[in-house]
């Protein structure tokens, strides 16, 4: 499986993280690609309200994306149970 052999603990294909509704909707995050890899060190960096916080916390679970794809050493967030969320949240 690609997803282990490069050592990719997450990644994050066209993610989406929206507020609100109608005309209050804000669009915090408009299509993020991401990837991080184990035993590497990543930085987030940008501006007062670029989204680093928020992206942090999708990738976290802390809040459910709108739309794409995060997977977690090859599974995707989707299918993950609250518990294995937790699980695998404290080990990246």
């Amino acid at each position: 499986m690609e997803f282990l052999i490069n050592n990719q603990a997450v990644i994050c294909n066209q993610i989406i993280k929206n507020f609100g509704n109608g005309e209050d909707e804000v669009k915090a995050l408009r299509g993020i690609d991401f990837e991080a890899r184990l035993g590497e060190m990543t930085f987030l960096v940008g501006p007062s309200g670029c989204g680093i916080t928020t992206l942090l916390s999708v990738i976290a679970g802390l809040l459910n994306p709108s739309g794409g794809e995060l997977r977690y050493s090859a599974q995707i967030y989707a299918s993950f149970t609250p518990q294995k969320l937790s699980n695998s949240a404290v080990r990246i």
